[in-house]
């Protein structure tokens, strides 16, 4: 499922606002706990800024190269 800013804005309102009811993608979800919404939200928030940087090309390196030596 892709996840927009308009959505994190809305899980992150009713975070705030102390709702366990929120409309995401057109449908509306309600949340067993504060906790349930925030582990969502952190999903959302991961997802959203993913696409974000794909579209802006700042991509983070996959992979790192050491070079060591025993320094004779």
């Amino acid at each position: 499922m892709a996840w927009t800013q308009a959505d994190l804005d809305a899980i992150e309102a009713a975070v705030v606002a102390g709702q366990r009811r929120v409309r995401l993608n057109g449908r509306e979800i309600e949340y067993h706990s504060v906790g349930d919404m925030l582990k969502a939200r952190d999903a959302i928030r991961n997802e959203v800024s993913r696409q974000q940087s794909s579209l802006t090309g700042n991509k983070r390196p996959t992979s790192f190269r050491s070079r060591t030596s025993k320094g004779l």
